[in-house]
């Protein structure tokens, strides 16, 4: 996983890169997952990040998927600039979470709610931070004639972090993830899909590059909380490709921006953000 990021004002990339390598032993409705992953980010400075996990989750249900997933990590992070310092975490987990997820025509219909709980322990200082992560999505397509051409889509967030501050960038579209940080937050994500077109290759071989065309407005709305009170609203279009060959890739375009000036933060620049890849936001 490989994001870049160009500030055109300072002529400056940024980069976040990851690798990783995760195994899964099944067992029925429990199941042994160990991961490790080592992230590599240049912005301000450069960080090395190695991650080493060990999760058991458990499934119950069939139509309404529950899922209780308990586990611990443990997380080294090096500075690789100036004095180099390094910290050390012990991170037990405990994440539950339910959906019950359908696809009328090629766009979701349901919900999913999840809970994530953990509990940073810093080995060099003895000191514990408690982490809180409350999502809730939601999808509701509207067909016409039995076809699906409008989906709306709802995102809910609540965060909280003791301690350390996380982009708001992972949630809210509009914004650089270095510009905006926060530790208690609130957002709302707001989707309006229209489905534009299908194609209809019917020979044996361009069949396989036939996709649906979508098109999106959004609406991401944030209170941020801490380490100081914050509202933020960004807006912007996207441009969503769902083969018909690769049901689980969707190729995605979007260009938002930040249209709220009634709180204005200091260095906090204002303009658009492009994004080119591959994947939906939520």
């Amino acid at each position: 996983d490989v994001d870049l990021f160009y500030d055109i004002d300072k002529a400056f990339f940024q980069s976040d890169s990851k690798l990783g390598i995760e195994f899964s032993f099944p067992i029925e409705k429990f199941s042994l997952n160990i991961f490790f992953e080592e992230e590599y980010i240049v912005k301000d400075a450069a960080h090395l990040n190695q991650a080493l996990g060990l999760f058991f989750p458990l499934l119950f249900g069939k139509e309404i998927e529950f899922i209780l997933k308990p586990g611990f990590m443990y997380l080294y992070s090096l500075a690789l600039e100036g004095s180099q310092t390094s910290s050390s975490y012990l991170i037990p987990s405990f994440d539950i979470e339910t959906k019950k997820i359908s696809y009328t025509g090629n766009f979701r219909n349901g919900y999913e709610v999840s809970s994530e709980t953990n509990f940073d322990f810093h080995l060099e200082k003895k000191r514990f931070n408690p982490n809180l992560l409350l999502q809730a999505q939601f999808f509701t397509p509207i067909s016409k004639k039995d076809e699906p051409f409008f989906l709306h889509s709802t995102r809910l967030i609540y965060y909280y972090n003791q301690e350390r501050d996380i982009p708001m960038g992972l949630f809210i579209r509009g914004i650089l993830d270095t510009e905006l940080m926060a530790k208690h937050a609130l957002v709302i994500n707001n989707d309006f899909t229209f489905k534009l077109f299908n194609t209809r290759f019917n020979t044996k071989h361009s069949s396989k590059f036939n996709f649906e065309l979508q098109t999106s407005l959004f609406f991401d709305t944030s209170f941020i909380f801490a380490p100081e009170f914050i509202f933020d609203q960004t807006m912007g279009l996207n441009l969503i490709v769902q083969p018909e060959s690769m049901k689980s890739v969707q190729g995605r375009i979007s260009v938002a921006g930040n249209f709220d000036w009634t709180n204005p933060k200091k260095n906090r620049k204002s303009g658009i953000e492009i994004y080119i890849g591959i994947g939906l936001f939520y």
